[in-house]
């Protein structure tokens, strides 16, 4: 059987217990703000970013070095037969970049190392990845594995709504213009083929709640689903309450986007990540 080990980044926003449990690495964003770079997950957190931004800092996030991916390379090449690097979308970071620059500058080796492209983000890339260190350690090949990757990132989603849309028009994810006829609106947004579009354009928060759970109402069949905050933790319950009646409760992962989403959509957003089934 061969020893595969599955890396990402930190946008994926998996929970650490997961993480360790399926022995998944994770190569941390750089996050910027207030003069200091901090790598994500190490010398910040989520709740630490939080509340920088809500004391007003701006925040920039860019992607590990090409340098990080090539010494994390080198150094499970000497432990694994093969490492998949599966990253957040192309669109929206040029964190696939740095990896395959590195993975194209290694010298010759046993271990094979492959890069791909999730075109995604959040525990939608989340639950690419654990879903592929599980397939991984239930002893399929690496092609097998690879293969599951894809038809996974065809089989995630991702909708959040926006709280503040300072932070929408300045994270560059929609043209300023596009941004101005979203004004007085929570809206929702969805991705889709890599990058986000505009789904819904509630009012209220209320609404944009409603959405997210008809969202995930539209599912005939889930495996995984994830519900995922910034600041208010007290409309986790609610939307809980809800999708327990379509889903078990207890089986829902709830979680803190971070920094990398947070840096685009500001806090006190929410989000819905769902794996479809089979």
């Amino acid at each position: 059987m061969a020893r595969i080990c599955i890396v990402t980044d930190s946008a994926a926003d998996i929970p650490r217990q997961i993480r360790r449990q399926l022995g998944i690495a994770v190569v941390p964003h750089n996050i910027y703000i207030g003069g200091q770079r901090y790598r994500d997950g190490i010398d910040m957190d989520a709740g630490q970013f939080y509340m920088r931004l809500q004391h007003g800092s701006w925040a920039r996030i860019t992607p590990p070095s090409e340098e990080v991916f090539e010494k994390l390379y080198r150094r499970l090449s000497e432990e694994y037969d093969a490492v998949l690097s599966v990253h957040v979308s192309s669109l929206l970071s040029e964190t696939f970049l740095m990896a395959s620059r590195a993975r194209a500058s290694l010298p010759p080796s046993t271990c094979r190392v492959e890069t791909i492209d999730s075109l995604s983000v959040s525990m939608a890339l989340g639950f690419v990845v654990i879903e592929a260190a599980r397939t991984a350690r239930a002893g399929f090949g690496v092609d097998e594995v690879i293969d599951r990757i894809h038809w996974m990132t065809r089989h995630s989603h991702l909708l959040l709504f926006c709280e503040d849309l300072a932070y929408l028009k300045r994270s560059g994810l929609f043209p300023a213009s596009q941004v101005q006829q979203l004004a007085r609106t929570k809206p929702l947004l969805v991705l889709n083929e890599g990058s986000f579009l505009v789904y819904e354009r509630p009012r209220t928060r209320l609404r944009a709640l409603d959405g997210l759970y008809s969202f995930v109402e539209d599912f005939p069949e889930m495996r995984a689903i994830a519900v995922l905050y910034s600041t208010t933790p007290e409309d986790v319950g609610g939307l809980l309450e809800r999708i327990d009646l379509i889903y078990p409760r207890q089986k829902i992962i709830v979680t803190r986007y971070g920094p990398f989403l947070g840096s685009l959509i500001g806090p006190g957003g929410m989000a819905v990540a769902v794996y479809e089934e089979d």
